[in-house]
């Protein structure tokens, strides 16, 4: 009796009385429903495991195939945008910029070179060079957005060969498919390219230009008359343009180079005081104030570069 008591106490605070709206019969369909759905639930994920056990074990001719669960993993492509960066301006911004947007790369990473011995005009050091790239992404890009600084020449004495660099960031990142950005006018002299060795740090390779170009893959930007021979190009080399058509838009370009900021900066400092008040870029009270020599700079790179370079007077005469 008391199990029975229980059990219709419970069933009287379980479920409604039979004069209410809720018939039993409407009840007792409910519940049968319910009891199908759930039979069809569980028949389904025994078939489902079934399956999946099944294509985890079939043969493929590589093989027994992957599970489900795993799909093929793709290693993340970067863009090695190697130069002198003397200073990094506007148009090497934008070249880094439309490379990610051409979907060739999944991230570009900026790598300022190191001291270069050889070339009289780079001498603006590796660390202000750096700073002025970090300065520059940092500025102009989202934190989210695939343009990153590089410093994987600060450590050097001087400047790595680009082979070599290659090879480093190759064995530094094995998880990561490296290619080197290079415009079509420097492809005619690639082979041509040299890898000194550096004591105590990496060796001379001997046709260096040569196992540069078969060791690796290229981005290629077109530059205005060097867009020649596009079909004799080697299949480990990729134009960027083709990208953007491909998706009826065009590849944007900035005609600007570093060199030509420095020519500008220091002809402003070349001209007369009579020339600095006619073109407006100093106050005619003070003719021998030089806070505007950097003024033609202005807009084509970054204010904070230009920031940095007034700062420590850089590119001075």
């Amino acid at each position: 009796r008391l199990g029975r008591k229980k059990t219709w106490l419970s069933a009287r605070f379980c479920f409604p009385k039979r004069n209410s709206s809720i018939s039993w019969i409407a009840l007792r369909s409910m519940w049968r429903g319910l009891s199908t759905i759930t039979r069809r639930l569980l028949a389904g994920g025994a078939v489902a495991g079934s399956l999946a056990a099944t294509s985890s074990c079939q043969e493929s001719p590589f093989g027994k195939s992957p599970s489900v669960e795993l799909s093929p993993f793709r290693k993340k492509c970067v863009a090695v945008f190697g130069g002198s960066f003397n200073p990094i301006t506007n148009a090497h911004l934008n070249c880094a910029a439309e490379i990610i947007h051409s979907k060739t790369a999944d991230e570009v990473w900026i790598v300022p070179c190191g001291s270069r011995p050889d070339k009289p005009s780079l001498m603006t050091s590796p660390l202000h060079r750096l700073i002025m790239c970090h300065l520059a992404v940092d500025t102009t890009f989202g934190s989210r957005f695939g343009v990153k600084v590089c410093d994987a020449e600060l450590e050097f004495p001087r400047a790595v060969p680009t082979v070599v660099l290659m090879r480093q960031l190759t064995a530094k990142f094995p998880d990561i498919d490296f290619k080197f950005v290079i415009g079509s006018d420097l492809i005619e002299k690639l082979r041509e390219w040299d890898a000194p060795g550096c004591p105590g740090y990496w060796e001379e390779i001997q046709s260096a230009g040569d196992v540069f170009v078969a060791e690796n893959e290229f981005l290629v930007i077109s530059r205005p008359g060097f867009e020649e021979g596009i079909d004799e190009l080697p299949p480990n080399f990729k134009w960027i343009a083709p990208a953007f058509e491909a998706r009826g838009s065009k590849l944007t370009e900035t005609l600007l180079s570093s060199s030509e900021v420095r020519q500008r900066l220091e002809n402003a400092q070349r001209r007369s005081a009579d020339d600095i008040v006619r073109f407006g870029l100093r106050h005619p009270a003070k003719p021998s104030d030089y806070r505007a020599w950097y003024d033609e700079a202005e807009g084509l790179l970054p204010a904070p570069v230009l920031g940095h370079i007034v700062r420590y007077n850089l590119y001075r005469l």
